[in-house]
Formats: C-alpha cells, sequence, structure tokens
C-alpha cells in the first residue's frame, strides 16, 4: 500500500488487505490502516515499517437482559 502527500511517499509493507482506512497523525510520524479483517495496523510515517497490529475484540451483547 502507498501513502504519499507532496512532500513523500511511503510504502507500508504487509498492509492487510483490502484497507477500508487511514489515519494520519499531525506531524505524519504514525499511520494507522484499519481493513475488512477488523485489525488496526500501526505503520512508522516515515520508513513505512510495521510497528504493530492490533487485533478486533469480539463484541458480547448482553441486550435484552
Amino acid at each position: 500500500l502507498r501513502v504519499s502527500d507532496r512532500a513523500r511517499h511511503v510504502v507500508l509493507q504487509k498492509a492487510e488487505a483490502p484497507v477500508l482506512c487511514l489515519a494520519l497523525d499531525e506531524k505524519g510520524e504514525r499511520i494507522l490502516s484499519g481493513s475488512k479483517s477488523g485489525k488496526v495496523q500501526v505503520w512508522d510515517g516515515k520508513t513505512g515499517a510495521l510497528l504493530r497490529t492490533i487485533a478486533p475484540v469480539p463484541v458480547v451483547s448482553i441486550a435484552g437482559h
């Protein structure tokens, strides 16, 4: 996955596919990607290196109890 702005271009290695959303911090130091699998991945905004994967947490409904 490639992320770019006018000043630079970053390739995110090992991105989950398909990526549904991206978020960048104000300084461009971190990039978050969300995939259809429910995982969120945190990337280094300068190198494109994967820093962390956050797995989805199952939701248990207690509605109606």
